[in-house]
């Protein structure tokens, strides 16, 4: 009886998620650098940061809908030639460990100094070298910061392609 009550949660579990089970269009993007392959790929709902043809400035917009061609934002739709950079924000567990260490170092330095000048009666509550301390670690944050954004300029060298797997419609 055990056994029968498994099998039929099974086949239960089965029919619901068969139903439910589509596949999506991926923004899919290839590029060699340095000789090894790179590849990102983005889907239905993620937000990613573009910079158009002959424009100046970034727009972020949450991927609504992907089609052969174009790409549907929240507030516009964009053609796959219109795109002339995408900015990707590297999700390094390393660099963000180490830009959160210094932002932590170069707002609690000074802190500490203070309390310590202010119970310890020094004059200057904080002296050059804590400036520097200070700036030294807050420039290390921002640079890592800098760092771990890659922008991805499309070239005749680089393909953006919008892949879309659709398993129900191959025979047809």
């Amino acid at each position: 009886m055990r056994i029968f009550k498994l099998q039929s949660l099974f086949f239960i579990c089965y029919v619901l998620s068969s139903q439910t089970i589509n596949a999506q269009p991926k923004l899919k993007i290839l590029f060699t650098r340095f000789g090894c392959v790179k590849k990102y790929e983005f889907f239905k709902g993620d937000v990613i940061k573009y910079k158009l043809k002959g424009e100046r400035h970034f727009i972020a917009g949450k991927i609504i809908a992907m089609h052969d061609s174009s790409i549907v934002f929240e507030a516009d739709s964009v053609g796959l030639n219109q795109i002339k950079v995408i900015r990707i924000k590297s999700n390094n567990y390393h660099a963000q460990l180490f830009q959160t260490i210094f932002l932590i170092g170069g707002i609690g330095y000074p802190s500490l100094s203070i309390f310590n000048n202010a119970m310890n009666e020094v004059s200057p509550l904080l002296n050059q070298n804590g400036l520097i301390i200070t700036g030294s670690f807050l420039a290390a944050s921002g640079l890592i910061n800098v760092l771990r954004i890659q922008h991805i300029r499309f070239t005749k060298n680089k393909l953006i392609k919008i892949v879309d797997i659709d398993f129900d419609h191959l025979n047809q």
